[in-house]
Protein backbone atom coordinates (compact mmCIF):
# COMPACT_ATOMS: atom_id res chain seq x y z
CA UNK A 1 0.00 0.00 0.00
CA UNK A 2 2.95 2.18 0.62
CA UNK A 3 4.81 1.90 -2.75
CA UNK A 4 6.18 5.08 -3.96
CA UNK A 5 5.18 4.61 -7.24
CA UNK A 6 3.42 7.34 -10.18
CA UNK A 7 1.44 4.41 -11.93
CA UNK A 8 0.31 0.97 -11.24
CA UNK A 9 2.22 0.25 -14.65
CA UNK A 10 5.18 0.61 -12.64
CA UNK A 11 3.90 -1.83 -10.54
CA UNK A 12 3.35 -4.30 -12.74
CA UNK A 13 6.97 -3.49 -14.41
CA UNK A 14 8.64 -3.96 -10.98
CA UNK A 15 7.14 -7.45 -10.25
CA UNK A 16 8.04 -8.88 -14.08
CA UNK A 17 11.31 -7.56 -13.30
CA UNK A 18 11.55 -9.10 -10.11
CA UNK A 19 10.28 -12.36 -11.45
CA UNK A 20 12.21 -12.48 -14.29
CA UNK A 21 12.76 -15.32 -17.55
CA UNK A 22 13.78 -19.03 -17.45
CA UNK A 23 15.70 -20.56 -13.82
CA UNK A 24 14.40 -22.90 -11.34
CA UNK A 25 14.45 -19.90 -9.23
CA UNK A 26 12.91 -17.76 -11.24
CA UNK A 27 10.11 -20.50 -11.60
CA UNK A 28 9.45 -20.79 -8.04
CA UNK A 29 8.71 -16.96 -7.77
CA UNK A 30 6.87 -16.67 -10.67
CA UNK A 31 4.75 -19.64 -9.34
CA UNK A 32 4.19 -18.87 -5.75
CA UNK A 33 4.85 -15.00 -5.55
CA UNK A 34 3.63 -13.73 -8.78
CA UNK A 35 -0.38 -14.20 -8.66
CA UNK A 36 -0.42 -13.32 -5.17
CA UNK A 37 2.10 -9.66 -5.97
CA UNK A 38 -0.01 -8.92 -8.73
CA UNK A 39 -3.56 -8.99 -6.92
CA UNK A 40 -1.98 -6.15 -4.85
CA UNK A 41 -1.88 -3.77 -8.58
CA UNK A 42 -4.71 -1.55 -8.51
CA UNK A 43 -5.81 -2.50 -11.73
CA UNK A 44 -8.55 0.01 -12.24
CA UNK A 45 -6.25 2.43 -12.87
CA UNK A 46 -4.87 0.75 -15.88
CA UNK A 47 -6.55 0.80 -19.33
CA UNK A 48 -8.14 -1.88 -21.19
CA UNK A 49 -5.48 -1.47 -24.24
CA UNK A 50 -2.77 -1.64 -21.57
CA UNK A 51 -4.00 -5.05 -20.23
CA UNK A 52 -4.55 -6.28 -23.21
CA UNK A 53 -0.77 -6.05 -24.31
CA UNK A 54 0.73 -7.39 -21.13
CA UNK A 55 1.07 -11.23 -22.34
CA UNK A 56 3.54 -9.88 -25.00
CA UNK A 57 5.41 -7.28 -23.21
CA UNK A 58 5.77 -9.34 -20.13
CA UNK A 59 6.18 -12.93 -20.17
CA UNK A 60 5.25 -13.75 -16.69
CA UNK A 61 1.88 -13.04 -17.76
CA UNK A 62 2.23 -16.47 -20.20
CA UNK A 63 2.41 -18.86 -16.65
CA UNK A 64 -1.20 -20.04 -16.31
CA UNK A 65 -1.77 -18.44 -12.73
CA UNK A 66 -1.00 -14.74 -14.02
CA UNK A 67 -2.99 -15.65 -17.30
CA UNK A 68 -5.68 -16.84 -15.44
CA UNK A 69 -5.50 -13.84 -12.60
CA UNK A 70 -5.60 -11.37 -15.41
CA UNK A 71 -8.26 -12.99 -17.16
CA UNK A 72 -10.42 -12.56 -13.84
CA UNK A 73 -9.14 -8.89 -13.50
CA UNK A 74 -10.80 -8.03 -17.17
CA UNK A 75 -14.06 -9.63 -16.29
CA UNK A 76 -14.77 -8.42 -13.14
CA UNK A 77 -14.22 -4.81 -14.46
CA UNK A 78 -16.35 -4.94 -17.50
CA UNK A 79 -19.18 -6.85 -15.28
CA UNK A 80 -21.22 -3.29 -14.77
CA UNK A 81 -24.13 -5.12 -12.51
CA UNK A 82 -23.98 -3.43 -8.86
CA UNK A 83 -24.07 -6.65 -7.20
CA UNK A 84 -20.18 -8.13 -8.99
CA UNK A 85 -18.67 -10.80 -7.80
CA UNK A 86 -15.67 -10.35 -4.96
CA UNK A 87 -13.07 -8.59 -6.28
CA UNK A 88 -9.99 -10.45 -7.15
CA UNK A 89 -7.61 -7.38 -6.17
CA UNK A 90 -6.82 -4.84 -3.93
CA UNK A 91 -9.38 -1.63 -4.74
CA UNK A 92 -7.49 0.19 -1.82
CA UNK A 93 -6.35 3.32 -2.90
CA UNK A 94 -3.06 4.20 -2.10
CA UNK A 95 -1.64 6.54 0.61
CA UNK A 96 -1.84 10.40 -0.03
CA UNK A 97 1.31 11.75 -1.91
CA UNK A 98 3.32 14.70 -2.03
CA UNK A 99 3.32 17.17 -4.56
CA UNK A 100 6.44 18.65 -5.46
CA UNK A 101 6.47 22.43 -6.48
CA UNK A 102 9.45 24.49 -8.27
CA UNK A 103 9.56 27.82 -8.96
CA UNK A 104 10.27 31.80 -7.37
CA UNK A 105 8.39 33.04 -4.88
CA UNK A 106 6.51 36.53 -5.83
CA UNK A 107 7.58 38.05 -2.92
CA UNK A 108 10.99 37.61 -2.05
CA UNK A 109 12.24 36.22 -5.62
CA UNK A 110 13.92 33.15 -4.99
CA UNK A 111 13.14 29.55 -6.32
CA UNK A 112 12.45 27.17 -4.00
CA UNK A 113 11.06 24.14 -3.77
CA UNK A 114 7.60 23.64 -2.16
CA UNK A 115 5.57 20.47 -1.24
CA UNK A 116 1.82 20.48 -1.27
CA UNK A 117 -1.22 17.55 -0.65
CA UNK A 118 -2.85 16.20 -4.07
CA UNK A 119 -5.38 18.91 -3.54
CA UNK A 120 -2.98 21.88 -3.38
CA UNK A 121 -4.34 23.09 0.12
CA UNK A 122 -1.10 22.12 2.85
CA UNK A 123 1.84 23.39 2.07
CA UNK A 124 5.58 22.88 3.23
CA UNK A 125 9.16 24.56 2.13
CA UNK A 126 11.16 21.45 1.00
CA UNK A 127 14.29 23.17 -0.03
CA UNK A 128 16.00 26.00 -2.18
CA UNK A 129 16.82 26.14 -5.77
CA UNK A 130 18.90 28.26 -8.11
CA UNK A 131 17.13 30.07 -11.11
CA UNK A 132 15.87 27.86 -13.44
CA UNK A 133 12.79 29.55 -15.30
CA UNK A 134 11.93 27.45 -18.99
CA UNK A 135 14.00 24.20 -17.42
CA UNK A 136 12.23 21.02 -18.09
CA UNK A 137 11.65 19.12 -14.51
CA UNK A 138 11.66 14.72 -14.84
CA UNK A 139 10.71 12.05 -12.38
CA UNK A 140 12.61 8.92 -11.75
CA UNK A 141 12.14 7.02 -9.14
CA UNK A 142 12.92 8.91 -5.90
CA UNK A 143 14.55 11.84 -7.35
CA UNK A 144 13.59 14.81 -10.21
CA UNK A 145 16.06 15.94 -13.01
CA UNK A 146 15.92 19.66 -14.12
CA UNK A 147 17.80 19.93 -17.12
CA UNK A 148 18.71 23.30 -19.20
CA UNK A 149 16.33 26.52 -18.59
CA UNK A 150 17.79 29.60 -17.73
CA UNK A 151 19.79 31.61 -20.06
CA UNK A 152 19.52 28.67 -22.45
CA UNK A 153 22.18 26.10 -19.75
CA UNK A 154 23.20 22.81 -20.47
CA UNK A 155 23.47 22.62 -16.80
CA UNK A 156 21.60 19.16 -15.11
CA UNK A 157 20.74 19.20 -11.36
CA UNK A 158 18.98 15.96 -9.41
CA UNK A 159 16.68 16.81 -6.51
CA UNK A 160 16.82 13.39 -4.12
CA UNK A 161 13.25 13.72 -2.76
CA UNK A 162 14.31 11.83 0.44
CA UNK A 163 17.30 13.47 1.66
CA UNK A 164 15.78 16.95 0.39
CA UNK A 165 19.36 17.31 -1.36
CA UNK A 166 20.67 18.50 -4.64
CA UNK A 167 23.49 17.15 -6.67
CA UNK A 168 24.60 18.13 -9.81
CA UNK A 169 24.90 15.68 -12.93
CA UNK A 170 26.44 15.37 -16.21
CA UNK A 171 25.66 18.47 -18.10
CA UNK A 172 23.94 18.41 -21.94
CA UNK A 173 25.72 19.05 -24.88
CA UNK A 174 23.70 21.58 -26.58
CA UNK A 175 22.26 24.39 -23.77
CA UNK A 176 18.53 24.92 -24.30
CA UNK A 177 15.54 26.36 -22.91
CA UNK A 178 11.85 25.33 -23.37
CA UNK A 179 12.72 22.17 -24.61
CA UNK A 180 10.30 19.31 -24.07
CA UNK A 181 11.05 15.98 -21.96
CA UNK A 182 9.78 12.60 -21.30
CA UNK A 183 10.52 9.40 -19.11
CA UNK A 184 10.86 5.87 -20.60
CA UNK A 185 11.31 3.05 -18.58
CA UNK A 186 12.05 -0.74 -20.43
CA UNK A 187 13.62 -4.11 -18.86
CA UNK A 188 17.12 -3.88 -19.91
CA UNK A 189 17.80 -7.81 -19.23
CA UNK A 190 18.17 -8.14 -23.01
CA UNK A 191 20.46 -5.60 -23.78
CA UNK A 192 22.52 -5.02 -20.57
CA UNK A 193 24.77 -7.37 -18.60
CA UNK A 194 23.36 -6.37 -15.19
CA UNK A 195 19.82 -6.51 -16.19
CA UNK A 196 17.18 -4.52 -14.50
CA UNK A 197 15.48 -1.51 -15.45
CA UNK A 198 16.53 0.98 -17.23
CA UNK A 199 15.31 4.60 -17.50
CA UNK A 200 15.95 7.45 -20.12
CA UNK A 201 15.03 10.66 -19.92
CA UNK A 202 14.31 12.30 -23.42
CA UNK A 203 14.98 15.81 -24.43
CA UNK A 204 13.26 17.43 -27.79
CA UNK A 205 13.70 20.72 -29.44
CA UNK A 206 13.52 24.15 -27.58
CA UNK A 207 15.41 27.16 -28.13
CA UNK A 208 19.02 28.37 -28.08
CA UNK A 209 18.41 32.19 -27.99
CA UNK A 210 15.92 33.40 -30.42
CA UNK A 211 17.02 30.06 -32.52
CA UNK A 212 14.77 27.19 -32.38
CA UNK A 213 16.58 23.61 -32.34
CA UNK A 214 15.55 20.44 -34.11
CA UNK A 215 18.99 18.75 -32.20
CA UNK A 216 17.32 15.97 -29.24
CA UNK A 217 19.43 14.63 -26.55
CA UNK A 218 18.45 10.83 -24.53
CA UNK A 219 19.87 10.70 -20.32
CA UNK A 220 20.99 7.52 -19.40
CA UNK A 221 20.23 7.61 -15.72
CA UNK A 222 22.19 4.86 -14.22
CA UNK A 223 25.06 5.98 -16.05
CA UNK A 224 24.72 9.73 -15.65
CA UNK A 225 25.26 9.90 -19.46
CA UNK A 226 23.88 11.60 -22.77
CA UNK A 227 23.36 10.46 -26.08
CA UNK A 228 22.59 12.40 -29.03
CA UNK A 229 19.66 11.25 -30.68
CA UNK A 230 18.52 11.70 -34.27
CA UNK A 231 17.45 15.39 -34.99
CA UNK A 232 14.07 16.13 -35.14
CA UNK A 233 12.85 16.12 -38.69
CA UNK A 234 11.97 20.03 -38.15
CA UNK A 235 12.79 22.59 -35.41
CA UNK A 236 10.57 22.87 -32.81
CA UNK A 237 10.57 25.66 -30.24
CA UNK A 238 8.12 25.12 -27.14
CA UNK A 239 7.07 21.78 -27.69
CA UNK A 240 5.62 19.25 -25.69
CA UNK A 241 6.36 15.71 -24.99
CA UNK A 242 4.70 12.76 -23.14
CA UNK A 243 5.43 8.96 -23.23
CA UNK A 244 2.80 6.68 -21.28
CA UNK A 245 3.81 4.31 -18.90
CA UNK A 246 4.46 1.00 -19.92
CA UNK A 247 5.25 2.10 -23.89
CA UNK A 248 8.68 2.72 -25.09
CA UNK A 249 7.07 5.61 -27.65
CA UNK A 250 8.02 9.69 -26.85
CA UNK A 251 5.61 11.51 -28.63
CA UNK A 252 6.33 15.12 -29.11
CA UNK A 253 3.82 17.66 -30.23
CA UNK A 254 3.54 21.11 -31.59
CA UNK A 255 6.16 23.99 -31.36
CA UNK A 256 7.41 26.80 -33.65
CA UNK A 257 10.00 25.97 -36.35
CA UNK A 258 11.24 29.89 -36.67
CA UNK A 259 8.54 30.91 -39.21
CA UNK A 260 5.48 29.10 -38.00
CA UNK A 261 3.31 27.45 -35.42
CA UNK A 262 3.40 23.62 -35.93
CA UNK A 263 0.29 21.02 -35.34
CA UNK A 264 2.31 18.39 -36.30
CA UNK A 265 3.03 15.19 -33.83
CA UNK A 266 6.22 12.80 -34.19
CA UNK A 267 7.26 9.68 -32.13
CA UNK A 268 10.36 7.81 -32.07
CA UNK A 269 10.38 4.45 -30.17
CA UNK A 270 13.13 3.51 -27.29
CA UNK A 271 13.23 0.09 -27.00
CA UNK A 272 16.45 -1.65 -25.43
CA UNK A 273 17.63 -1.68 -28.36
CA UNK A 274 17.75 2.26 -29.11
CA UNK A 275 21.46 3.16 -28.97
CA UNK A 276 21.70 0.87 -32.09
CA UNK A 277 18.98 1.98 -33.81
CA UNK A 278 19.71 5.97 -33.19
CA UNK A 279 23.25 5.38 -34.71
CA UNK A 280 22.37 4.18 -37.84
CA UNK A 281 18.42 5.87 -38.40
CA UNK A 282 18.08 9.17 -40.42
CA UNK A 283 15.84 11.69 -39.12
CA UNK A 284 12.72 10.90 -40.91
CA UNK A 285 13.34 7.28 -39.80
CA UNK A 286 13.73 7.63 -36.44
CA UNK A 287 10.82 9.82 -35.92
CA UNK A 288 7.48 8.86 -37.57
CA UNK A 289 4.37 11.30 -38.01
CA UNK A 290 1.44 10.55 -36.39
CA UNK A 291 -2.31 12.20 -36.34
CA UNK A 292 -2.18 15.52 -36.24
CA UNK A 293 -3.54 18.00 -33.56
CA UNK A 294 -6.53 20.38 -34.51
CA UNK A 295 -4.74 23.57 -33.70
CA UNK A 296 -1.26 24.09 -34.30
CA UNK A 297 0.49 25.78 -31.39
CA UNK A 298 3.92 26.06 -28.88
CA UNK A 299 3.72 26.64 -25.51
CA UNK A 300 1.39 23.67 -24.79
CA UNK A 301 1.61 21.13 -22.55
CA UNK A 302 1.34 16.94 -22.13
CA UNK A 303 0.73 14.36 -19.70
CA UNK A 304 -0.55 10.89 -19.96
CA UNK A 305 -4.10 9.55 -18.08
CA UNK A 306 -5.20 5.99 -18.48
CA UNK A 307 -3.71 5.00 -21.42
CA UNK A 308 -4.16 8.11 -23.41
CA UNK A 309 -2.33 11.58 -23.51
CA UNK A 310 -3.83 15.66 -22.63
CA UNK A 311 -2.76 17.97 -24.50
CA UNK A 312 -3.82 21.76 -23.60
CA UNK A 313 -3.12 25.29 -24.17
CA UNK A 314 -0.41 27.15 -25.83
CA UNK A 315 0.14 30.74 -28.16
CA UNK A 316 -0.38 30.95 -31.44
CA UNK A 317 -1.85 34.22 -33.69
CA UNK A 318 -4.68 34.45 -31.84
CA UNK A 319 -2.57 34.79 -28.40
CA UNK A 320 -2.50 32.18 -25.36
CA UNK A 321 -4.98 29.22 -25.70
CA UNK A 322 -7.54 27.47 -23.17
CA UNK A 323 -7.77 24.65 -26.00
CA UNK A 324 -7.57 21.14 -24.34
CA UNK A 325 -7.47 17.75 -26.96
CA UNK A 326 -7.26 14.10 -25.92
CA UNK A 327 -4.74 11.95 -28.06
CA UNK A 328 -5.65 7.85 -28.26
CA UNK A 329 -1.93 7.29 -29.55
CA UNK A 330 -1.76 4.88 -32.89
CA UNK A 331 -2.82 1.00 -32.70
CA UNK A 332 -3.93 -1.94 -34.80
CA UNK A 333 -7.12 -0.30 -35.14
CA UNK A 334 -5.97 3.60 -35.38
CA UNK A 335 -2.33 3.15 -37.01
CA UNK A 336 -1.84 7.15 -36.78
CA UNK A 337 -3.74 7.82 -33.55
CA UNK A 338 -6.59 9.73 -33.35
CA UNK A 339 -7.59 13.00 -31.46
CA UNK A 340 -10.34 14.12 -29.34
CA UNK A 341 -11.51 17.15 -28.32
CA UNK A 342 -12.41 18.03 -24.70
CA UNK A 343 -13.88 21.39 -22.67
CA UNK A 344 -11.51 24.40 -22.47
CA UNK A 345 -9.71 25.46 -19.58
CA UNK A 346 -11.28 28.40 -18.08
CA UNK A 347 -8.72 30.60 -18.32
CA UNK A 348 -5.49 30.68 -21.12
CA UNK A 349 -2.33 29.24 -20.21
CA UNK A 350 0.95 28.58 -22.02
CA UNK A 351 4.61 27.63 -21.01
CA UNK A 352 2.72 26.09 -17.78
CA UNK A 353 2.72 22.29 -16.71
CA UNK A 354 -0.20 19.56 -16.68
CA UNK A 355 -0.29 17.04 -13.64
CA UNK A 356 -2.01 13.88 -13.53
CA UNK A 357 -2.92 11.57 -9.90
CA UNK A 358 -4.79 8.57 -11.00
CA UNK A 359 -8.91 10.29 -11.28
CA UNK A 360 -7.55 13.74 -11.72
CA UNK A 361 -5.93 16.42 -14.22
CA UNK A 362 -3.99 19.70 -12.89
CA UNK A 363 -2.93 22.56 -14.60
CA UNK A 364 -0.64 25.08 -12.97
CA UNK A 365 1.08 28.02 -13.44
CA UNK A 366 1.47 30.35 -16.58
CA UNK A 367 4.39 32.14 -18.56
CA UNK A 368 6.38 34.49 -17.16
CA UNK A 369 5.76 36.35 -20.10
CA UNK A 370 2.11 36.68 -20.37
CA UNK A 371 0.22 39.02 -17.43
CA UNK A 372 -2.66 37.60 -16.33
CA UNK A 373 -4.78 38.83 -13.30
CA UNK A 374 -4.33 36.31 -10.86
CA UNK A 375 -6.74 36.07 -7.58
CA UNK A 376 -4.33 35.96 -4.04
CA UNK A 377 -4.59 34.70 -0.90
CA UNK A 378 -1.14 35.15 0.39
CA UNK A 379 0.29 34.31 -2.91
CA UNK A 380 -0.15 34.56 -6.54
CA UNK A 381 -0.52 31.65 -9.43
CA UNK A 382 -4.23 29.90 -10.06
CA UNK A 383 -4.61 25.91 -10.15
CA UNK A 384 -7.08 24.59 -12.22
CA UNK A 385 -8.42 20.98 -11.39
CA UNK A 386 -10.43 18.50 -13.30
CA UNK A 387 -12.54 15.95 -12.74
CA UNK A 388 -12.15 13.18 -15.68
CA UNK A 389 -14.48 10.15 -16.71
CA UNK A 390 -13.73 7.96 -19.52
CA UNK A 391 -16.16 6.18 -21.79
CA UNK A 392 -15.33 3.26 -23.94
CA UNK A 393 -13.93 5.20 -27.04
CA UNK A 394 -13.93 8.90 -25.48
CA UNK A 395 -12.96 11.44 -22.66
CA UNK A 396 -15.18 14.15 -21.33
CA UNK A 397 -13.81 16.33 -19.13
CA UNK A 398 -15.80 18.48 -16.90
CA UNK A 399 -14.46 21.61 -14.83
CA UNK A 400 -14.79 21.17 -11.27
CA UNK A 401 -13.36 24.10 -9.03
CA UNK A 402 -10.42 26.45 -9.32
CA UNK A 403 -7.70 26.69 -6.32
CA UNK A 404 -5.65 29.09 -5.67
CA UNK A 405 -1.89 27.93 -4.70
CA UNK A 406 1.37 29.75 -4.08
CA UNK A 407 4.62 31.21 -6.17
CA UNK A 408 4.76 33.65 -8.89
CA UNK A 409 3.60 34.11 -12.72
CA UNK A 410 7.20 33.03 -13.49
CA UNK A 411 6.34 29.91 -12.17
CA UNK A 412 8.17 26.60 -14.07
CA UNK A 413 6.37 23.52 -12.35
CA UNK A 414 7.16 19.86 -12.01
CA UNK A 415 5.25 16.71 -10.27
CA UNK A 416 6.19 13.49 -8.28
CA UNK A 417 3.60 11.50 -6.23
CA UNK A 418 5.80 10.16 -3.66
CA UNK A 419 4.16 8.79 -0.35
CA UNK A 420 4.52 9.89 3.05
CA UNK A 421 6.10 7.35 5.23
Amino acid sequence: DNLPVDSEEEVVAAISCWVGPGTKEVNERLKLHAPTMLKEVRWLQTSAQYRSGLAKSHEMFRSNDCARLLGEVEQWIKIEDEEKPPCPFNRRRRPPSTLFVFGMDRNSKKWSVLGFDRNLQAEEWIADMEDRGLASYSVVGESIFVVGGQNYSTNVIEFLVRERLWRKRTSLAVGRGKHAAAVVKFNAAAADEEGGEKALISIVGGTNDSTSLSSCEVYDVSQDRWYKLPDLPERRGGPAAASLPGDSRVFVFGGCNGSRWLDSVVCCQLRADWREKAAIASSTDFWQSVARMRTARRGLAATHFRGKILVAGGWNEQGALSIVELFSPPDAACPRGQWTELAAMREPRWYFTLLTSADAVFALGNSCFFALQLRTRASSTSCSYFSVTFGVFFCTMALEFEVVCLLSTLLILCSLFFSIF
